[in-house]
Formats: C-alpha cells, sequence, structure tokens
C-alpha cells in the first residue's frame, strides 16, 4: 500500500489507539525536556532556582538561554531538543486532527479507482462500509442523510461531501470522472434522474479517461429506464449506464439461494410451480416481477401466482394497466384479504410461499401460520434487517424448519450485487455472440439500456434451464462435465429450452411495455412493438433458430466467465 493509500486509512480522530500514543508520545518527551532543562541549568550551567525554571520553560517556545559559544552541556541538549519535539509533535497532531478530512479528501480526489456514491441512506451507508472494510476509497455526496450516517461514514473512512446531490459544484468537488464507479442511490427516482442529468452535462465538458465510467442508478419504478435511455442516448459521454434496484437484488438472491423452480424439469408432466405472495408492497412486486422473469419452463403449463393483500382490488386494477400482457402468461389470483385473519385453507396449496408485509412481527405471525396450514411447503418471510431476529431464526431450524429470512443486508447491498454482478459477464458475452450472428448489432457500450438489461435477464434465467437438465454452474471445477457432455444434453432438448428462452424474452419485453407487432410489421422501438412477440408456433423459422442457438452457447458464455457446469 502506498503513502497516500496508508494516510487514507489512519484517522487520527477516531483510533483511540492512535490517540494515546501520540499524547504519551508527547508526554514523555515533555517531561524528559522539563527534567533534563532543570538539572543541566540547575546543577550544570549553576543557575538559581528561579531562573533554572524559567530558562527550562522557554526551551518551548524554542528559546535556549546558554550563550552562542559555549558548548551546551548534553543534559541541555536532551533539554532542548525534547522541548522542540514535544512542541513540534502536538502542532502536527492539532494540524492533523482539524484538518484531516480536507487533507483526505485532497488525496482521495485525484484518484482513479474510487468510488463515488450519492445519497447517503440506510442501504447506501451498507453498500459504503463493505467497500470501506475492503481498503477501497469512496467518496459520498449527500445532502438530507441522517447525521448518524454521516458520522459512521467518516468515521469508517469515507470523505463525505455535503450539498444538494445534483449540484454540479459538488459533483466538481469530487472530480466524478476521475471515479470508477458512480452510484446513484438516493431513495428518489426524480433525486436521481435530476443527478443523472447534471453528471451527464459535466461530462460532456471534461476530459474523459479512456476507460468508461460505471455508472449506476438505483430506482424504484423499472418504467423509468427509457427515460436513462433517454439521456444516454442524447449525450455526448463516456460512460456505461445501468440501473439497479435493491427489492429485486433481494428477490434475485432469495430466488438464487432458494430455487422456486428447484422440481422442474425437461420431462413431461413435471409439477408446475404455484407461488404465493402475501403482501404487495414495494418488496411484493418484486417478488412478482422476478417470478414473472423466470418462471418460464420448458414443457409447463403457466405458473400459478396468487397475490393475497387487503388492498388487492386496487392492485390488481394498477397490475393490468401496468403489466397487462404480462399477466397473459401466468394464472395470475389476487385476493383481497387481511393475512393475520384470513382461513388459508382456503387457498389452492402453494409450493412457494413469500411473506413480504410492512411489518417484521406481522411477518413472522402470518409465516408461522401459513407454515402450520401447509406442512410440506416453505415459506420465506421478509425481515427490514439481516441482523437480531432473522439470524436467529434461521439458526434455530430444529425449531422453525422450513421458516426462512430474507432482507435488505449485507447479502443483497454489496459490491458483488451491486458494483461487479457477474450476471454482467454473462450479459456482455451474450451480446458478443448476438453480434455474431446479427447484422444489426452494435457494441455493448452503445446498446440501450434495455437491450443491455435484457441480456443480464437472459443470463438470469441460466439457472432455470440448466436446473432443468439437473445442472447448475459453480466455479468449482470439480466433477464438471466436459463440453461435449454438456452440448450433448443442450442439444437433445434445445427444442424446448428454445421455447422456453422465447417465453422469456416475450414477458421481460411485456414487462417493459411492448407489444406484438401486427402482421408484417417491423420492430418499433419508439413504439414498443416487435413481430417476435407471439406464441412458438406463430413464429418465423428465423426468430426460432436464434433462440436455439442462443440455448446452444449457454456453455459458451459460463465457460467465458469462469464458471464450471456441474450435475446437481
Amino acid at each position: 500500500m502506498n503513502l497516500i493509500s496508508e494516510f487514507r486509512y489512519l484517522d487520527f480522530r477516531n483510533y483511540r489507539q492512535v490517540r494515546i500514543a501520540w499524547v504519551m508520545f508527547s508526554i514523555i518527551s515533555a517531561v524528559i525536556a522539563l527534567v533534563s532543562g532543570f538539572y543541566g541549568f540547575h546543577y550544570e550551567a549553576h543557575y538559581n532556582l528561579a531562573q533554572s525554571i524559567h530558562s527550562t520553560l522557554r526551551l518551548f517556545i524554542f528559546d535556549f538561554d546558554m550563550p552562542l559559544n559555549a558548548a551546551a552541556p548534553f543534559m541541555l541538549e536532551l533539554a532542548r531538543w525534547s522541548a522542540a519535539t514535544t512542541v513540534l509533535s502536538s502542532l502536527l497532531y492539532i494540524i492533523l486532527t482539524s484538518s484531516y478530512h480536507y487533507l483526505r479528501f485532497f488525496f482521495l480526489r485525484y484518484r482513479y479507482n474510487r468510488t463515488v456514491i450519492v445519497g447517503l441512506n440506510k442501504y447506501s451507508l451498507e453498500l459504503t462500509m463493505e467497500l470501506l472494510s475492503k481498503h477501497k476509497n469512496v467518496c459520498v455526496i449527500d445532502y438530507d442523510g441522517h447525521p448518524s450516517y454521516i458520522a459512521t461514514a467518516v468515521r469508517q473512512g469515507a470523505v463525505v461531501i455535503s450539498g444538494h446531490l445534483y449540484d454540479v459544484k459538488n459533483l466538481q468537488s469530487a472530480c466524478i470522472h476521475r471515479a470508477k464507479h458512480i452510484v446513484l442511490f438516493s431513495l428518489e427516482d426524480s433525486t436521481n434522474i435530476e443527478t443523472l442529468l447534471q453528471i451527464t452535462s459535466y461530462f460532456n465538458k471534461v476530459k474523459m479517461p479512456r476507460q468508461p465510467i460505471k455508472v449506476k442508478v438505483h430506482l424504484k419504478q423499472f418504467a423509468f429506464d427509457d427515460m436513462l435511455d433517454a439521456i444516454q442516448r442524447d449525450n455526448q459521454a463516456t460512460y456505461e449506464l445501468h440501473s439497479f434496484n435493491v427489492y429485486e437484488n433481494a428477490i434475485r438472491v432469495l430466488f438464487n439461494k432458494y430455487p422456486f423452480y428447484e422440481n422442474t424439469t425437461v420431462e413431461q408432466g413435471s409439477r408446475c410451480p404455484h407461488l404465493l405472495i402475501v403482501g404487495f408492497g414495494h418488496s411484493g412486486e418484486h417478488v412478482f416481477i422476478q417470478a414473472a422473469k423466470l418462471a418460464h419452463f420448458p414443457r409447463q403449463e403457466k405458473m400459478k401466482i396468487s397475490i393475497l393483500d387487503c388492498n388487492s382490488n386496487e392492485y390488481k386494477e394498477v397490475a393490468q394497466q401496468k403489466y397487462a400482457q404480462l399477466l397473459t402468461m401466468f394464472d395470475v389470483k389476487f385476493i383481497e384479504a387481511n393475512a393475520l385473519s384470513y382461513p388459508f385453507e382456503l387457498l389452492e396449496p402453494p409450493t412457494y410461499i413469500v411473506v413480504s408485509t410492512n411489518h417484521d412481527m406481522d411477518n413472522i405471525s402470518i409465516a408461522m401460520r401459513l407454515k402450520a396450514t401447509f406442512a410440506e411447503t416453505n415459506v420465506y418471510t421478509k425481515m427490514s434487517s439481516d441482523a437480531g431476529l432473522s439470524p436467529w431464526l434461521d439458526a434455530n431450524q430444529n425449531l422453525y424448519s422450513r421458516l426462512h429470512t430474507f432482507s435488505l443486508g449485507r447479502d443483497v447491498i454489496s459490491e458483488e450485487v451491486i458494483l461487479e454482478d457477474k450476471l454482467e459477464q454473462f450479459g456482455r458475452k451474450i451480446h458478443e455472440l448476438y453480434c455474431d450472428i446479427a447484422s444489426d448489432a452494435t457494441s455493448w457500450n452503445q446498446e440501450a439500456l434495455f437491450s443491455r438489461m435484457s441480456n443480464i435477464s437472459q443470463a438470469d434465467h441460466y439457472n432455470v434451464k440448466l436446473r432443468a437438465l439437473g445442472l447448475k454452474y459453480t466455479t468449482q471445477k470439480e466433477h464438471a462435465l466436459t463440453k461435449d457432455e454438456v452440448l450433448h444434453l443442450f442439444i437433445q432438448h434445445s427444442e424446448v429450452l428454445a421455447i422456453s428462452e422465447h417465453n422469456r424474452w416475450r414477458a421481460y419485453h411485456y414487462l417493459y411495455g411492448w407489444k406484438p407487432a401486427v402482421m408484417n410489421q417491423l420492430k418499433d422501438s419508439n413504439l414498443k412493438l416487435h413481430p417476435a412477440l407471439v406464441e412458438w408456433d406463430q413464429l418465423s423459422e428465423r426468430y426460432k433458430q436464434y433462440n436455439r442457438e442462443f440455448v446452444n452457447k449457454m456453455y459458451e458464455v459460463i465457460e467465458h466467465a469462469k464458471y464450471f457446469i456441474v450435475r446437481i
């Protein structure tokens, strides 16, 4: 670690051991100066008592009484330099403690490998602390964050700039054009979009590095992705834009850890999952959205999704407006009821249950009743934190078997999930392969955000396709299948896998408001019309072949990302 990095991680104001060591050093040097000075003046220079004390104290203002033409005794030399050391050490400590934040900011703003986080809240603070724990350079821009969040970020080693999130002066102060990552993490979509506009304007005025900066924008409403596309399309700056959502990340992590599709296979007659969602707020809606992206299985009928909430009728009307085409691909049932008192025996038995109301204890109470009603089904309940009750429940599975928790915690708001998403590596390779077979393709950075996120969504579905074949991908090479073994399985089931890929692609487009084009009409991105948004039987052979090729290329994508395929 270089000198600047050493300074970056040494906080003189907050590290107790450093403060104590510095104070002890100053006290010891002062005592040495006082004792040796008094002894030298009184016993060796033969000053009287008052003169000895006076001359000793004057050493601390760099005033030495010995004649210039006389050799100073050793004790007085020791006293003189000990006093000077005490004064200089104390001054240095005062300077560093009073200006440490500014000095650290000065060094940090000129580093190219840092992360700038715009907007401080409990979620962005979690990401900040994880990056700092890995000795990453972090700068935070915040306007109205909670004082305790700011204090925690500064104490852990972040540089915090206070001011409006979309004030260009704050962006200039942070030298954001030298950042590696910029994360717009306000919980208000409008604030993040306004900040992005300011960043775009700023980038167009400064010299940008050759390596594109990755800009991650948190959006609660994914419909605003179209706005991000328009912003990036109209600017000339060099950055790579992505959107993310902490609720979606939480559900993605949940489904990866506990897949609702674990019993689906390519064989005829395998049971289709039935998902029960209790509570349809931000988390509940993203359970539905993530399930809609993934629930496309070989040889399966429509997946059943039951949504139980005290405002289900209202949510149903909203869903029919937002997801009109998407709802046609699933058997969705809205049930308006209070989950705390609803007789769950009236429900068709689900195979997977997610409880996501707004109150932890309500979630636990509902989950316990569901667990008692459906003895063979696992229940996954949302918790506000991954500390306290959540790990305790997970650790006591002997008492609470089949009851699991998930939250917006460390495994969701992490560098791996937000900044270095492995699915992005998959998505890049998928796009590269698409460029090989399509003449109208452009480079990854020039692609619209919707297209890039579509590639990432395709990669996210790999787990579903592989599990249907009894496979999974892993970083462990042990027991890995050979390329020939994997391709044999892919080719053997290529048609049903291609159908599931086409249905996944349709669902993703429907989610973002696309509609089928009329016969012989070409794709229109502005009107969101596409001729391939039809059932498999109505699809042209050209588009069918695209899906078959993407299925057969899965091995190449996974291998490129340095993963291996093994049997489950």
